[in-house]
């Protein structure tokens, strides 16, 4: 292995890396989203039943 494809080799992951903990995140914040709305969702449904 020369310098050169160790240095390609350390940035590839350093992009999945990056990759990785930006999925986690954007998984995170869906997870979060979609509880809210459903937590808006069965809020607003219990509301308009009890009328």
């Amino acid at each position: 292995m020369t310098i050169a494809s160790v240095n390609g080799l350390g940035k590839d992951e350093a992009n999945f890396k990056l990759w990785v903990g930006n999925a986690r995140l954007n998984a995170r914040f869906f997870l979060g989203i979609t509880a809210l709305a459903g937590h808006i969702w069965h809020a607003s449904r219990a509301r308009i039943n009890r009328i």
